[in-house]
């Protein structure tokens, strides 16, 4: 089993690169649009 920790640091890691790309291209659309 995963401890608690190790799995948040692991959800960590995949939500940020999700975020960073949704905040991208939010930056994106308020630039062209």
């Amino acid at each position: 089993m995963t401890p608690p920790a190790r799995r948040r640091e692991l959800h960590f890691q995949t939500q940020t690169p999700l975020l960073w790309s949704t905040v991208a291209v939010n930056s994106l659309s308020v630039f062209y649009f």
